[in-house]
């Protein structure tokens, strides 16, 4: 009679299988995986996800050559009618075809909770992005705004400095622009006596020509002369301290990271105070002696719809 094998990895011969060697045709677990690929020889091995694979499970009983039309319960192996009247004689059977139901509608409801909680996750995830985006506009109109802010400060300061300086400017530009008219007027006076000088030059010389000589120089006399100005500087000198913190000038923002749920892996081995191994399923949190048998193990021990033995509670770590 075939039993169907719980199976492990074909290296270690403990672990569960989870990937299969095209090249080597053999299954591994996780760990072996790693370490036939880090080998030269088999490095560039390429592997196939061993839950993407067809299982071939043979159809007819390897001791008696009939089709498999049982389940026994009792002992988790399918029986054909030969079975049921030797050394399954008196167990508990059940139909392949009720056995195949039970375990389809099992698969179905685990399907349809699985794809409404993703939905309800997706649903989730995408409102989160839609807030988290509408967070970081906020947080970029802020930063916005400080600029503008700042900017109109930098300028109301540069506007005040620039009225102070024309303040201070324009009354000692205007001094020199008064010494500049009273310069040009007593060049004009002087040239002008220089003329009727020349002109005196040219008449006949007689006691007239002598007094308007003298009124000449007595007109002379009453120009002052010009001073020679001491005039104004201005100089600016530019800041060459270190450069100014502006981001002190804005405000400020923090990010806090999302904290992911660590899932622990859906399958593990045990073994109870009697050394017997058994499987325990952390999604549906029931346990089974055989992970080949993992679908029919989906219910817990309540459910009417259970077919295969559990051998024992859930208990997580």
């Amino acid at each position: 009679m075939a039993q169907v094998a719980f199976k492990t990895c074909d290296i270690c011969a403990s672990a569960p299988e989870r990937h299969f060697c095209i090249d080597c045709e053999q299954c591994f677990c996780e760990n072996c995986k790693g370490l036939h690929t880090r080998q030269k020889t088999t490095r560039h091995h390429e592997f196939q996800e061993s839950s993407q694979m067809k299982i071939i499970v043979n159809n007819k009983c390897e001791e008696h050559g009939e089709d498999y039309i049982f389940i026994c319960e009792t002992c988790n192996v399918p029986v054909c009618s030969r079975c049921m009247v030797g050394n399954h004689n008196r167990h508990r059977v059940s139909n392949i075809r009720e056995k195949f139901a039970a375990s389809s509608s099992i698969v179905k409801d685990e399907i349809a909770e699985k794809l409404q909680e993703d939905t309800r996750i997706l649903n989730e995830l995408e409102k989160g992005i839609d807030t988290y985006d509408c967070q970081v506009k906020s947080v970029i109109n802020g930063i916005k705004e400080d600029e503008i802010k700042i900017k109109q400060v930098i300028d109301d300061i540069v506007k005040k400095m620039i009225d102070d300086v024309t303040m201070k400017t324009t009354c000692e530009k205007d001094i020199l622009v008064n010494l500049v008219a009273a310069t040009k007027s007593r060049i004009e006076t002087a040239t002008a006596l220089e003329d009727r000088r020349k002109h005196l030059d040219t008449e006949r010389k007689n006691v007239a020509v002598i007094f308007d000589m003298k009124t000449l120089h007595q007109d002379i006399s009453k120009i002052q002369i010009g001073v020679p100005p001491s005039f104004p500087s201005i100089e600016y000198k530019q800041n060459v301290a270190p450069r100014i913190n502006f981001l002190s000038c804005f405000g400020t923002y923090a990010s806090k990271p999302p904290k992911y749920k660590e899932s622990p892996e859906r399958y593990e081995k045990r073994t109870d105070k009697n050394g017997r191994s058994y499987i325990v399923d952390h999604h549906t949190r029931t346990t089974s002696w055989d992970l080949s048998k993992r679908l029919e193990t989906k219910t817990t021990l309540t459910d009417p719809r259970k077919k295969f033995a559990i051998c024992n509670v859930y208990v997580s770590k």
